[in-house]
């Protein structure tokens, strides 16, 4: 009898967990409250760099590189990209609620050009070219630059169902980011502003 009851008690315990599991996993995959909620092109930048803000270090971490990991002192362990965490490290992006198809699909294309470019160079050692800097703010710096981000007020430009919301440089020397200047390109769809790229801006 008190067999049957520990058997029931784990299996009790096992189903809780799965649905628990199951919970928290649809909860990560729907889009967020906040991007639905905001109705100008610079508010969903600014909501969608605190989104980042928060998964920046887990999406960091992950081995979109293993053998730069590793970093075994191996010369024929030449570079290359696991596919599929590309996909892994693209899926919250996806399911963030702040960005378009089509940017989901240009980082997908960036990502497949580095480990050309790897590959051609038969790259074993080093930070891995073309992803050895953070690719929403372009920057080596992205907490810092983040911060800055978060504190600065873009320029609005709305045309039709695009907006170009740009961040200049901030004006003291001490709170220069260290990446360029940044234009986020930005469509409506369906009456919700996306993010459909993001690039830096060079030069005066």
């Amino acid at each position: 009898m008190k067999i049957a009851l520990v058997l029931l008690g784990l299996t009790l315990a096992a189903t809780v967990a799965s649905c628990s599991f199951d919970a928290t996993r649809q909860e990560a995959a729907k889009p967020s409250a906040k991007a639905n909620q905001a109705t100008s092109p610079d508010a969903v930048v600014q909501h969608f760099l605190t989104w980042y803000s928060g998964q920046k270090e887990a999406l960091g971490s992950m081995p979109l590189v293993p053998a730069w990991l590793s970093d075994d002192g191996d010369t024929t362990d030449v570079y290359k990209v696991d596919f599929k965490v590309a996909e892994e490290y693209l899926q919250p992006f996806k399911s963030s609620g702040f960005l378009s198809v089509n940017y989901v699909a240009n980082e997908r294309e960036e990502i497949r050009k580095a480990d050309s470019v790897m590959q051609a160079l038969r790259q074993w050692a080093g930070p891995p070219q073309g992803l050895n800097y953070d690719r929403v703010v372009f920057s080596q710096d992205p907490d810092a630059d983040l911060e800055k981000l978060r504190r600065t007020k873009p320029a609005v430009t709305i045309n039709g169902d695009t907006a170009l919301v740009f961040f200049a440089q901030l004006p003291k020397p001490e709170d220069l980011r260290e990446g360029a200047n940044l234009e986020f390109r930005l469509v409506r769809q369906q009456d919700k502003w996306l993010v459909d790229n993001i690039r830096p801006v060079f030069g005066p």
